[in-house]
């Protein structure tokens, strides 16, 4: 089978989960004998205005200049109003689309799978069907009604989430996108949330876990020197901004940590972000935090194994992490805020905590998970989840 994907960006230019998710994807297709093709956006730097296509890991991907004000991963550098500009010609963004419908002609694929497209065209949906070829589009996050891709708790009816620029918006993408063959998203909870706004309403819904067959951890490998060892350690991994309650979590864990309620523990942090230096900030007094910086998936999943509980203490209306997948798949618990669809597989494997999405219940949940930490890292999530690749092929064929 020919199968196209196309994604804003792609690895090794990452900003979250969606870029590692539709990179594995195509790796593993690749590896079932299939074709694959990946067209994706490159800043100036790398392609100028043209375009570089070569072999990586088994996969050929496109790399074309993005033909907006900037190359994705660079919208944190950029005022508001730059952002606004760049989102409007994203709508109508023409010359990346037609790059795109050039490259479908000549592919000529059995079926093409859009993910993320900010930062290039929403023009590209049109260009597919103009072509009449199969299509499945995964949603990864709300960026299709909300212009951000971002809505905070308690935000969901204020003018800018639900006022007419949002409607205008809605109504945009809606009569871009209308209904895929295929659309899939990783929790019941973001099909949900796009079927209330109205889109999709002809497409096939299927919530697909992006779950790519990671060694489940049995609770033999982890022995009684583990639970016993010096330090309870805490994980975050992901990115180092306000929005993801990473700077609440330091905060809360510092002032635990400096009353003594909290001892022989570390909280460890994985990740970059626009508020990196804020965080660096607060944890300069807790010699028990460590920010880390970005590391590699191999070396993320060593620190997940090693730490006894994941905390995910996100503000926003979260998809379905990956990191939560990740660390449940490598048998480590997890404690999850309850907003959007970031608690449904915790709760199905039976493989952790939710907690309320707001400070005083975080400063709860440590302390519970302080003073119940024996029972805490005996704790072994049991994940039943189908593949992802084999889920896709069946919605492909």
């Amino acid at each position: 089978m020919k199968i196209c994907y196309i994604s804003n960006v792609y690895p090794p230019h990452v900003r979250g989960g969606a870029e590692r998710v539709v990179a594995q994807l195509a790796r593993e297709m690749s590896n079932r004998g299939h074709h694959v093709d990946v067209l994706t956006s490159a800043p100036w730097s790398e392609v100028e205005f043209g375009e570089i296509v070569r072999e990586e890991n088994g996969v050929r991907v496109h790399r074309m200049f993005h033909w907006t004000l900037y190359f994705n991963l660079f919208s944190a550098r950029f005022p508001t109003g730059v952002r606004l500009i760049n989102l409007i010609w994203s709508l109508i963004n023409v010359p990346f689309a037609l790059r795109v419908l050039l490259k479908l002609r000549t592919l000529k694929p059995d079926v093409v799978h859009t993910h993320n497209l900010a930062g290039t065209s929403f023009l590209i949906p049109l260009v597919v069907r103009a072509l009449h070829l199969k299509h499945v589009h995964t949603v990864h996050d709300i960026q299709l009604a909300v212009a951000s891709g971002r809505m905070l708790v308690d935000d969901e009816f204020d003018w800018v989430h639900a006022g007419w620029p949002a409607r205008v918006f809605q109504s945009i993408q809606r009569t871009l996108w209308r209904s895929p063959s295929v659309v899939t998203a990783p929790s019941e909870w973001l099909l949900k949330f796009y079927q209330s706004k109205k889109y999709f309403r002809q497409s096939k819904l299927e919530c697909v876990r992006h779950y790519f067959g990671v060694p489940a951890a049995r609770a033999t490998e982890f022995p009684q020197a583990h639970i016993a060892r010096e330090k309870f350690t805490l994980l975050y991994v992901g990115q180092i901004v306000r929005a993801k309650g990473v700077l609440m979590l330091i905060r809360q864990f510092a002032d635990l940590f400096e009353r003594g309620e909290f001892p022989d523990s570390e909280l460890i942090i994985v990740g970059t972000g626009d508020d990196q230096k804020s965080a660096e900030a607060l944890a300069t007094s807790c010699d028990a935090i460590q920010i880390v910086g970005a590391l590699d998936s191999s070396r993320v999943a060593h620190l997940m194994r090693a730490s006894d509980v994941i905390v995910v203490p996100s503000l926003l209306y979260e998809n379905s992490p990956t990191v939560v997948i990740e660390a449940l798949a490598l048998g480590r618990p997890v404690s999850v805020s309850n907003v959007g669809g970031a608690a449904e597989l915790v709760q199905h494997a039976d493989g952790g905590w939710v907690v309320a999405p707001n400070e005083q219940a975080w400063r709860e949940h440590l302390t519970w998970l302080s003073n119940n930490r024996q029972s805490v890292v005996q704790k072994i999530p049991l994940l039943h989840v189908p593949a992802a690749v084999p889920e896709f092929e069946k919605l492909y064929g």
